[in-house]
């Protein structure tokens, strides 16, 4: 098993893996906040991936729906949630390529904004999703 270094000390820490697992999910959050703060790109990478593994299913979804939706909102403001229902129907391992590439997330927002503006029955899907998730 890789003992990784904390990037602040410098002293050993337990796997990134068993460390997240094992704390509740309010401290999986600080722990990840923390930990990715001080990561490189590709430890974001394996740490998003391991805060994955370890949440359900619908933890899945919310995780990857909180960490897209500001990115989205940053390029199509008045369309970001119905973008970012749309994309949350992908892969978990595709949406977490595109949160650390800007330009692939960029091409898929503006792929699903395409969609959307032309195909009336999506846009109802995306908008009645919308209502669901935003309680509206």
């Amino acid at each position: 098993q890789i003992l990784h270094k904390h990037s602040v000390c410098g002293m050993p820490e337990a796997p990134l893996s068993a460390s997240l697992a094992e704390a509740r999910p309010e401290q999986q959050k600080q722990l990840l906040g923390e930990r990715l703060a001080e990561a490189t790109p590709e430890q974001q990478k394996q740490l998003l991936g391991e805060r994955l593994a370890a949440a359900t299913p619908e933890q899945q979804t919310q995780f990857l729906g909180e960490r897209l939706y500001p990115l989205i909102q940053a390029q199509a403001p008045t369309v970001a949630g119905k973008v970012t229902i749309t994309l949350l129907k992908m892969d978990n391992g595709e949406l977490l390529n595109l949160l650390h590439s800007p330009d692939a997330l960029n091409s898929k927002i503006v792929e699903a904004v395409t969609v959307l503006e032309g195909d009336p029955a999506a846009r109802a899907e995306a908008e009645a999703a919308w209502r669901l998730v935003s309680g509206g």
